[in-house]
């Protein structure tokens, strides 16, 4: 089986209402991104408390593998990989020195709710293989479709820091298409994601820019735990 695409994204839930892409704003956080080779940009999205589209800042890297976009109810961290491997220590090496540089200018900045996402998109010849990831999501079914989605959600306590969380599983088997580089890959196969997170019923603003990592740390665990079918596949 053969990785078309990965991607990590961490959501740090928080009010960014003192984060906009202002002069001063940019180059205060620029003297401290710049670090990670993070270039400043906007964006448009939409504040779900007053319904109207705002501009927001997002730093991203020239080759656009890796961006934070302060959206307005969020700080989204994400991590785009080329090669064929599913690291999931990089996403976390990667929001540790973000974090660390942020705790410099937004010292406290606290967040009510993490979640941690990984997708993964693949392809493959073999039939063999196309049975395997058929039994695996459909093993009590009795037709055999060319197109289809699964998406199981369940209730988990984390064991560290037995914080209460959503463990979302999706599958499709579908036809994709993926801008990289400006070349369209069009192609028929497979995306597989991992949505671990906090239950939205615990409001309050427990996280801050240091304990989140342990936090991060374990639900990207959980996530591995759920893509190791998988990953075992393509390695």
């Amino acid at each position: 089986m053969d990785i078309q695409h990965v991607e990590h994204q961490i959501h740090f839930f928080t009010d960014n209402e003192n984060i906009r892409p202002e002069p001063s704003t940019i180059s205060m956080i620029l003297k401290e991104l710049g670090s990670m080779n993070l270039i400043p940009t906007t964006a448009k999205a939409l504040n779900k408390a007053t319904g109207q589209q705002v501009n927001i800042l997002r730093m991203i890297t020239s080759d656009e593998q890796f961006q934070v976009t302060f959206a307005p109810e969020a700080i989204v961290i994400s991590l785009k990989t080329r090669n064929k491997a599913v690291s999931f220590e990089s996403i976390v090496t990667q929001v540790t020195k973000l974090f660390e540089l942020l705790k410099l200018i937004y010292p406290d900045k606290k967040s009510n709710r993490i979640s941690s996402v990984t997708t993964i998109f693949s392809q493959t010849n073999e039939e063999q293989e196309d049975n395997k990831i058929r039994d695996m999501y459909l093993k009590n079914e009795n037709e055999t479709p060319f197109e289809w989605t699964i998406r199981k959600c369940f209730s988990v306590n984390l064991g560290v820091s037995n914080e209460k969380i959503n463990s979302v599983h999706m599958a499709d088997r579908a036809k994709f298409m993926l801008i990289n580089d400006q070349h369209v890959n069009n192609f028929d196969g497979y995306r597989f994601t991992a949505d671990s997170n906090t239950i939205s019923e615990n409001t309050s603003y427990r996280f801050d820019l240091s304990n989140s990592i342990d936090l991060i740390k374990e639900l990207n665990n959980d996530n591995l735990e759920v893509l190791k079918p998988i990953i075992d596949m393509i390695n």
